[in-house]
């Protein structure tokens, strides 16, 4: 799932901010479970990329939609997916 989203960010970005909204809350919780499972460890860069999302939708009239597909780029990448 967590590849399934983060690699769809274009099109979630350009959806809008709702969809933008609903993507960073899924990956964030997605990824809470994940980098808690066994032989797994948060990963600074990955955490770094959600960070930036939900700065990027924390004001509605300032939303970039371009910025917000760029960290979820970041994000996947991260994750070495």
């Amino acid at each position: 799932m967590i590849q399934a989203i983060s690699g769809d960010g274009e099109r979630v970005s350009a959806t809008g901010i709702r969809a933008a909204e609903q993507a960073a809350m899924a990956l964030d919780r997605l990824y809470a479970a994940y980098s808690k499972s066994p032989g797994e460890k948060p990963e600074k860069a990955a955490q770094t990329a959600l960070d930036g999302m939900f700065s990027d939708i924390d004001d509605a009239k300032k939303f970039d939609a371009k910025q917000f597909a760029s960290d979820m780029k970041a994000f996947r990448t991260a994750l070495g997916k």
